[in-house]
């Protein structure tokens, strides 16, 4: 099983469109996360992807405009948009089963792009809405639009920071991350593990020096994963402000 993670940026540049799509297509995952689909939902443009897929689209209305579309070929029997949570983007959970009977639960978010404080109050928001549930493998996957306290920055022109994450670009003046409410409750950075001594930039995408992009589990789908890469070859680097995830998920332990 596959698994692709995109923010696609304001529902694709109207020039790349086309081949944002076809290089999704292309690769061919059987679970496609997509941020700021933008439009996506009026304009039907997740169904008109997941048909060559093989699959059907769901949707978060996010409050910001930059909704969250999930497409998948894999049968679902749970899909939840937390619009009651009053995020600024949103969350989108869905579960599906990745073989006979047995099932894996993806939470798609998207977090502020303003403050710490803010984002530490939608994961928080986050965590209660979705409740333990260990016996099930889990994951929150998304562009959370933050650093996590231990990762490493490169020094960038200010032109090229995200609104509100400017003062974090200093190596040494990153502040206490909101992201790390995350592993001090429990939720494994799945890229970190995998990869130590890899940084993982996902952030511009055409000279990335920020990792914004994260998968979060529990300890059964963390069991699953077998990899997880940052795709930082052509057309990817060329199609949008952010480097896709991939995750790939085998059966049982790795």
């Amino acid at each position: 099983m596959r698994i692709l993670l995109y923010n696609i940026e304001r529902g694709g540049a109207a020039s790349k469109r086309e081949a944002i799509g076809e290089a999704i297509v292309e690769l061919s995952p059987d679970v496609a996360v997509i941020l700021e689909a933008v439009g996506w939902r009026s304009r039907k443009r997740g169904e008109a992807l997941a048909a060559p897929l093989g699959g059907k689209a769901f949707y978060c209305r996010a409050r910001s405009g930059f909704d969250l579309a999930i497409l998948t070929r894999l049968p679902t029997r749970r899909v939840q948009a937390h619009t009651d949570l009053d995020l600024f983007h949103g969350c989108l959970s869905i579960d599906v089963e990745v073989a006979h009977d047995s099932w894996v639960r993806i939470h798609a978010a998207h977090l502020s792009p303003t403050r710490e404080h803010t984002r530490e109050r939608e994961i928080r928001k986050i965590l209660g809405a979705i409740g333990p549930r260990e016996d099930l493998p889990e994951a929150i996957m998304g562009d959370l639009n933050g650093i996590r306290i231990d990762d490493t920055v490169e020094e960038v022109p200010a032109r090229q920071v995200k609104p509100g994450t400017g003062p974090v670009w200093r190596q040494d003046k990153i502040p206490p991350s909101a992201i790390d409410v995350l592993p001090e409750e429990g939720w494994i950075d799945v890229y970190r593990e995998i990869h130590p001594s890899e940084k993982g930039y996902t952030f511009p995408a055409h000279e990335p020096v920020v990792r914004y992009d994260y998968v979060f589990s529990n300890p059964a789908f963390r069991a699953r994963v077998q990899e997880i890469s940052v795709m930082t070859t052509a057309p990817w680097t060329d199609l949008s402000d952010h480097l896709p995830l991939l995750i790939r998920l085998g059966d049982g332990e790795t």
